[in-house]
This record gives structure tokens, C-alpha cells and sequence, in this order.
């Protein structure tokens, strides 16, 4: 049939003769492995967001400074100028600690009351 010998023409042309030392992230001319090159573009995205994000982090730790406030905040945990900024920190901290609610009792409807 007609139809069968156009279904096997479709694609436009055949391949040629191409370089082989071409890399693309979508397997440049007739790639067979994008599964292969996706993951390696999904990973190498991920490991750059991750180094972004970690620089972000530590530069924010190193430089975050604030006044005293009246309960524990959880940025002072790593903040690095926690002590010199709230030399009571460890006494609120432990305070808090007695009289916060667990996730339970917080999710626990009137088991607080």
C-alpha cells in the first residue's frame, strides 16, 4: 500500500554523517539517549540550585544580626552572632523548651486546654 511505504518515508531525512564529538543536552543529531542526557542535566541543575542555595545560607548565618527578641526564634540556632546579640539565649531557650507544645498536642484538638 501507498500509506504503509509513505509511513516509512516520514521524519524527512535520513541520517548523514555527523560529528561525533557534539554533545547537547537534548543528544544533538538523532540522539538515542535522552533519558541519559536529562538526568544529567536534571542532576547538574539540582547540584547548582543546592551550591546556590548553601552559599545563600551561610553568608545569611554569618551575617544575620538582630535585636533581642523575647522567645527563641529558630535562625538563632545557626545564627553565628546568636550570643554576643542575646547573651540570655540559652536560659530562653531552655525555657521555652519546658513550656512549648509538642506536634501532638498542637494537632490534638483541646487536648492543650
Amino acid at each position: 500500500f501507498f500509506f504503509c511505504e509513505f509511513c516509512n518515508n516520514m521524519g524527512g531525512v535520513k541520517p548523514y554523517p555527523y560529528p561525533k564529538y557534539v554533545w547537547s543536552p537534548t543528544g544533538g543529531w538523532w540522539g538515542k539517549g535522552s533519558k541519559v542526557n536529562t538526568s544529567i542535566r536534571l542532576a547538574a541543575t539540582f547540584g547548582v540550585l543546592a551550591l546556590g542555595w548553601a552559599y545563600i545560607f551561610k553568608v545569611s548565618a554569618n551575617n544575620e544580626r538582630r535585636s533581642p527578641p523575647i522567645r527563641p526564634i529558630p535562625s538563632q540556632r545557626w545564627c553565628r552572632h546568636t550570643l554576643e546579640d542575646d547573651p540570655d539565649y540559652p536560659r530562653k531557650l531552655k525555657e521555652y523548651q519546658k513550656t512549648k507544645l509538642s506536634l501532638k498536642e498542637i494537632l490534638t484538638p483541646d487536648s492543650h486546654h
